[in-house]
């Protein structure tokens, strides 16, 4: 009797007692998944389309920092050199290896090759599957050939290298593509609602759901992402494959100075220049921005038929933007070169 009535005390305090919360209850968060420091040597460039009707682009904050039926985040290097050097992509939270693959060639493609990749069903390239417990999945894609230094099965931990940044796949850019799934469904991480489910919100502008401090805050700022100096109009689908140009020397005939950006938007005035070391134009151009895009390219230049001086060069680019408040607001960018 005793002892039943001992075993009814201790049934009746666990009733009352509310064990502590589990793992499973904390909120799942990632870190940032590359190594490089955002908005100087790598950037983000696209989000996850919640708008899945086609030919309809949103992003969690109703921006158009997207395009059709996009699946993940995207976060790009600046090119072709940068890939070589190497930028690790690391695991963005604790967790075990479900699969992966590699030996997908690193290539930039043209449209023919960009097609043969979706009928191979390849488009992921060379990747990682994660698998992070209750329901969470993280997948990072485009990683460079032979980069993958985990295995199927692998426990691994938040800021954990799992390869590099490549152009594996279908990919036009060298870039990490990352998608985050929760009971296999896509979700948008920034919301952290089921895409089919979600509708944007400027209420998300801020709003990191299932990102930690690590990620920064949106910017809307363009980023200036590479600049430099030419004899000759450089090929702009060449220069993320590291093709820039002959860099002008004393007594060139011709002088460009040219500038790549992320986020421009319809009915941006921008202003590109070349001064001399007295402060004397050079060469000037306005631009009228007349559609939003998320990679744009600008260029100015002059031929200089007797060649060009000794001296030192400013290259500079001002973009003035009207806000959403009727302010304008003007980012600038510079570089110099000397010839002598």
């Amino acid at each position: 009797m005793r002892l039943l009535l001992f075993f009814a005390i201790i049934i009746g305090f666990s009733a009352l007692y509310h064990a502590p919360a589990q793992a499973q209850d904390t909120p799942f968060k990632m870190s940032f998944p590359l190594k490089c420091e955002l908005h100087k040597d790598c950037w983000t460039l696209y989000y996850v389309d919640v708008n899945r009707a086609e030919d309809v682009v949103e992003d969690y904050a109703c921006g158009k920092r997207s395009y059709d039926q996009h699946k993940g985040t995207d976060f790009a290097i600046r090119d072709s050199r940068a890939m070589a050097k190497g930028v690790d992509v690391l695991a963005a939270a604790d967790g075990t290896v479900l699969r992966l693959r590699d030996g997908v060639n690193d290539d930039f493609k043209n449209k023919e090759e960009l097609a043969a990749v979706r009928e191979a069903g390849i488009e992921c390239g060379n990747g990682v599957f994660i698998d992070h417990g209750n329901g969470f999945e993280t997948q990072y894609c485009h990683l460079k050939k032979d980069s993958i230094i985990v295995k199927k099965g692998q426990v691994v931990t938040r800021g954990e290298k799992i390869g590099q940044v490549g152009i594996s796949g279908l990919a036009e850019h060298p870039h990490l593509h990352m998608s985050v799934y929760k009971d296999h469904e896509l979700i948008d991480p920034f919301m952290g609602k089921d895409v089919i489910k979600a509708d944007c919100s400027n209420e998300f502008y801020d709003v990191k759901k299932h990102w930690d401090e690590t990620l920064p805050a949106r910017d809307e700022r363009p980023s200036f992402y590479d600049a430099g100096f030419s004899t000759t109009m450089p090929d702009f689908g060449l220069l993320a494959q590291g093709n820039k140009g002959t860099l002008p020397k004393l007594g060139a005939k011709a002088f460009i100075f040219w500038v790549s950006m992320f986020d421009v938007r319809n009915g941006d005035y921008i202003v590109i220049k070349i001064n001399d070391d007295k402060g004397r134009e050079v060469v000037s151009r306005t631009i009228s921005q007349d559609k939003d895009k998320i990679r744009q390219h600008y260029a100015a230049g002059r031929k200089i038929a007797q060649g060009m001086p000794a001296g030192i060069y400013t290259g500079s680019i001002a973009l003035t933007r009207v806000m959403d408040d009727g302010n304008t607001q003007t980012y600038r960018h510079r570089a110099t070169i000397t010839l002598e």
